[in-house]
């Protein structure tokens, strides 16, 4: 999480004084970056409701590179076994609650790397409208490990850039 935050703040000259940054991160052996500017962490991961979810990580790597919300996760030798119980929060209502403007007035980014999390997630925004609310979505699809075709990826992907929002392919 934080040497994407890194990224892009270096990128395009950002100012990071023109700019509110939330990272979320259930995963608590991570240990939490510093930076020079001010960034919220959310110990929780975001997903479709607010509760507690199963978290299937790779118990034999320490830094959980593939780790995921979605049982069945093809990548990442995650123990489906024994989950971690995480806490979630509604991501289309966080977004909904936390952003208080018109996308017109402000750019709000969102980026997701959550290793196949981001199809239910993104659905839900579009079902409820909170889509909207962003400008850019910087998105790493995992499509294809976890059982849903590049067509319907292709769809979802579509159909949120005919809503207005950028969408662009993370490094």
């Amino acid at each position: 999480t934080g040497d994407t935050i890194s990224q892009f703040m270096n990128s395009k000259g950002r100012d990071p004084l023109f700019w509110t940054v939330y990272a979320f991160e259930p995963n608590y052996t991570l240990s939490v970056p510093v930076f020079d500017y001010p960034v919220f962490w959310n110990r929780c991961a975001i997903w479709t409701h607010n509760g507690t979810i199963p978290y299937y990580v790779n118990n034999s790597f320490c830094g959980g590179l593939g780790n995921s919300l979605i049982k069945g996760k093809t990548t990442g030798k995650l123990n489906f076994d024994k989950p971690l119980a995480v806490p979630c929060i509604d991501f289309s209502q966080w977004i909904q609650n936390t952003v208080h403007t018109s996308r017109r007035e402000y750019e709000i980014i969102v980026k997701m790397d959550i290793e196949g999390a981001e199809y239910p997630i993104l659905e839900k925004m579009l079902a409820k409208e909170t889509i909207s609310y962003i400008t850019d979505l910087i998105i790493e699809p995992h499509y294809d490990r976890v059982g849903i075709t590049k067509g319907y990826h292709d769809l979802l992907m579509k159909t949120i850039a005919e809503k207005g929002v950028r969408i662009h392919a993370h490094p």
